[in-house]
């Protein structure tokens, strides 16, 4: 197996794992209105608390976890 291929596998696990264990959080992103300086809306966005590399953004993993179809459990 090739290291490609080798941390797409590893990557693959640990998504599979942090879906088990319940590591993904949600973060609340405000929305603020230019002409009003007030919050119009807010905006989740999901993070993955990686017991060994900490807060991993959403470009970093949303990827492959569509290619695998985690994506859905994810959601969930």
């Amino acid at each position: 197996m090739g290291s490609r291929e080798l941390k797409r596998w590893k990557i693959d696990s640990d998504l599979r794992k942090a879906i088990q264990y319940s590591q993904f959080v949600l973060q609340y992103q405000p929305i603020i209105g230019l002409q009003t300086g007030l919050v119009e809306s807010v905006e989740a966005l999901i993070r993955w608390n990686h017991p060994e590399y900490g807060m991993i953004p959403p470009n970093d993993f949303i990827p492959m976890a569509e290619e695998t179809g985690l994506v859905v459990s994810i959601g969930e």
